[in-house]
């Protein structure tokens, strides 16, 4: 059974991993440390193992999905819904109306998830990666 709870420092390790396996572009160690308190930063945990995370933020009256991985094994799963649903109750919460992220266009699993979840197609953003590949600017508004 997959829990879910806040992040703690003793994840940082794991939550690198996930990222390493997941992404092009991880985010530094560094940074997970700085943002662990100020940010929305939830994990997902199995057998007292972190198989997934959400990081996001707030401003005003937005929220910004930072980052979002599952490990492999766990994909398809509902994890990574589950994550996102958490968050988006998070920010609801907080007062958020809007709800953004960036996802690579060429991402077709990453952009049909977010859309499953309600989120559209904002517009596309050239060049916004460091390796030079565009990105979508993706939105959902609160139900």
């Amino acid at each position: 059974m997959i829990n879910f709870r806040d992040f703690e420092i003793s994840d940082l390790d794991r939550i690198a991993e996930i990222m390493e396996s997941s992404l092009i572009d991880p985010l530094s160690k560094s940074y997970l440390e700085k943002i662990q308190d100020s940010e929305s930063f939830i994990v997902a945990i199995e057998k007292e193992k972190v198989v997934g995370y959400i990081i996001g933020k707030t401003k005003n009256n937005l929220g910004k999905i930072i980052s979002l991985a599952v490990q492999k094994d766990f994909r398809k799963k509902g994890v990574g819904t589950k994550l996102l649903i958490s968050l988006t109750k998070r920010f609801k919460r907080s007062g958020v109306k809007k709800i953004f992220l960036r996802t690579r266009t060429w991402n077709k699993k990453a952009v049909d998830f977010y859309k499953n979840l309600g989120f559209k197609i904002v517009k596309e953003i050239k060049n916004y990666y460091k390796n030079g590949d565009d990105a979508f600017l993706m939105e959902k508004m609160d139900d």
